[in-house]
């Protein structure tokens, strides 16, 4: 007995001999990584810890901000054994949107909610695969088809927003738009996902939204508050277990619904075959592998479909509240668009070409430079490996290297006058003389978002129909407050005035 306890004691003792041994071999690692010479400037930060005490993660954009005036275009940070670049310099620029490489921040941030076998969360042979199987379900001739052939994908849910709008306009109670935005946006997103409009069409004002839905928003909620809060997600444990709870239920949801999918070997009611993204996904899962020969499996599918749905709705409502926003505190503006549709025709159908490059241009102006001023993914980076280049330098170590593009859109060297809402600067002339690594709502290069085309589509599918149909107010007093957590949003949901437009 008196052997045994005297043994644990000793195993004990050597146990914690050891875990003393890791962390100071981990101190001695982040002070060597802190004190290195710096190949950027960089903002003096703190032995260890190095600057991730400064930073306010849910409002960093002010940090860099006072550091980017303090150190010019491109600064280096350190946050631990995390190291940063970023940089508006051009070439730099260019450096990140050519990189292919995943960064370290999203590995660790969004593998929870994505997924670690997702097309955003891969790079090399997987990512490649991945991309290549879904990049012609979002190509410029399948969404021409699909507008031709089933435009219902986003015509059903934009005449049902339109209805649910009609109730609450003209009450002169503020409507949530942030929320109402993201049920019709995750209702086309749906349907070009996986033929499910997550029974939006169905609902009235104040109904209980589907529990698909409402598991999505308190998941996507909680995963901004640790993007803002880390400790929640490494050390409070009634977060982490909301977290991984909400994420088991959404992901039971979706292999609820690949498994209807698979039982009907993704043939419709009408003999055919569905031609969405899931469909996509499953032939290449049932055939085993995907035409570049990475094995497809059954998590690739689901992590997939999780990340199209969560990715593509979101960042797609925000846009669309903030443009109501501007929109509101640019009279010239609403009266041009007005006056766009008016012309086009209250009646007439809103096709893929007139969105793109016909009578409804301006539109498309209008969205673009929403997109501008706000940014909802506000970040683009990319890991850049030892001996690779970073605009002049040859890099000595690893570095993420990002571009924040709150910065890049509004650098005055590039946009004159940058605060001001003017969506004339997307006049196709106008924007034919600005460098292509002057504007990357989207990202660029490789990894440029897959669902551009789609969600630009949506976009102004959408805001045309709300403006054929109403104008939108800003509460009186009411302080509006943006902030950046995993995207850019207005913390109290965008309450907006609904006003009904009489149309002669």
């Amino acid at each position: 007995m008196i052997s045994t306890i005297f043994s644990s004691l000793i195993s004990s003792q050597a146990n914690l001999s050891l875990l003393v041994v890791l962390i100071c071999c981990a101190a001695l690692l982040i002070k060597r990584n802190y004190y290195r010479e710096k190949q950027f400037p960089s903002p003096q930060g703190i032995p260890i810890l190095g600057n991730i005490l400064q930073v306010d993660l849910a409002r960093y954009v002010e940090t860099f901000r006072k550091w980017h005036s303090e150190k010019g275009d491109t600064f280096e940070a350190s946050f631990l054994l995390f190291n940063f670049v970023d940089s508006v310099d051009p070439k730099v620029v260019s450096a990140v949107i050519h990189g292919t490489g995943r960064d370290d921040l999203y590995k660790y941030t969004l593998n929870d909610i994505m997924g670690r076998r997702s097309i955003i969360m891969n790079d090399g042979k997987l990512w490649r695969s991945h991309r290549n199987l879904l990049l012609p379900s979002f190509s410029t001739h399948k969404l021409q088809q699909l507008m031709a052939t089933d435009p219902s994908f986003v015509e059903a849910p934009a005449e049902h927003l339109i209805r649910r709008l009609t109730t609450v306009a003209d009450t002169g109670s503020p409507y949530l738009m942030d929320f109402e935005m993201a049920r019709a946006t995750l209702a086309v997103m749906g349907k070009a996902v996986f033929h499910y409009d997550f029974e939006y069409t169905n609902s009235n004002v104040g109904d209980k939204d589907v529990p698909f839905l409402q598991v999505l928003w308190d998941g996507t909620d909680e995963y901004n508050k640790r993007m803002a809060d880390p400790l929640r997600a490494y050390v409070n444990p009634i977060a982490i277990r909301k977290f991984n709870n909400l994420m088991n239920t959404f992901t039971t949801l979706v292999k609820q619904h690949v498994a209807e999918r698979t039982a009907c070997r993704n043939i419709n009611a009408q003999g055919e075959k569905y031609n969405d993204c899931l469909g996509v996904l499953l032939e290449a899962y049932w055939k085993g592998e995907t035409p570049e020969g990475i094995k497809m499996t059954e998590k690739d599918v689901v992590d997939n479909v999780i990340t199209l749905l969560v990715a593509g709705h979101e960042t797609t409502a925000h846009t669309l509240s903030f443009a109501l926003f501007h929109i509101a505190q640019t009279p010239e503006v609403e009266a041009k668009l007005i006056a766009t549709l008016d012309a086009f025709g209250r009646d007439r159908p809103l096709t893929y070409d007139d969105l793109l490059t016909g009578d409804l241009q301006y539109v498309g102006q209008v969205i673009n430079e929403t997109l501008r001023v706000k940014p909802v993914a506000p970040s683009i980076i990319r890991k850049i490996h030892a001996g690779q280049t970073i605009g002049n330098v040859v890099a000595e170590k690893d570095y993420n290297v990002g571009v924040t593009l709150p910065f890049l859109h509004m650098d005055e060297r590039l946009w004159p006058n940058p605060e001001k809402f003017d969506p004339e600067r997307f006049d196709p002339a106008t924007e034919a003389e600005r460098p292509v690594t002057s504007y990357l709502p989207f990202g660029g290069g490789p990894r440029t978002c897959l669902g551009k085309k789609l969600a630009l589509l949506e976009l102004k599918y959408l805001l045309a129909s709300l403006y054929r149909n109403f104008t939108f107010e800003l509460v009186p007093d009411f302080k509006y407050d943006v902030v950046i957590e995993g995207t850019m949003h207005e913390t109290h949901s965008m309450p907006l005035l609904v006003k009904s437009r009489t149309v002669v």
